[in-house]
């Protein structure tokens, strides 16, 4: 039983109706039962890991966002302006990608090693 699902316990009596969100869970969690996927609970170095790695995200995006903001402080021409448009946007992209593929490195990891690869078996 998973956090969310201790927490529905502890808020909704048995009697009550459930709500649109109650019923939507329920059928995603029968949905992943059927499949086979099973739900793994984040160890805390884990989630401090991924705290970390939003936080990085989030400073690289503020930095990359000012670096472009002087960048065109200057230029008036419409397609230097658009060629700086679109290396923003390829850098915004490439640091959700790659906070993405860490969390995901993160969750994946079951010795909870702070995103670094699992030992060989």
């Amino acid at each position: 039983m998973g956090i969310g699902d201790r927490l529905l316990l502890m808020t909704t009596p048995p009697d009550s109706p459930k709500s649109a969100l109650d019923i939507v869970m329920e059928r995603l969690r029968q949905k992943d039962a059927a499949a086979g996927t099973e739900q793994k609970t984040l160890t805390d170095d884990q989630r401090k890991a991924i705290a970390e790695a939003r936080s990085v995200y989030e400073a690289q995006v503020a930095e990359r966002k000012i670096m472009h903001r002087s960048a065109v402080a200057g230029v008036f021409e419409p397609e230097v302006l658009e060629e700086r448009a679109l290396e923003l946007r390829r850098d915004l992209e490439r640091f959700e990608r790659e906070r993405d593929e860490k969390i995901s490195r993160i969750r994946d990891d079951t010795d909870g090693a702070n995103g670094s690869p699992r030992s060989p078996v």
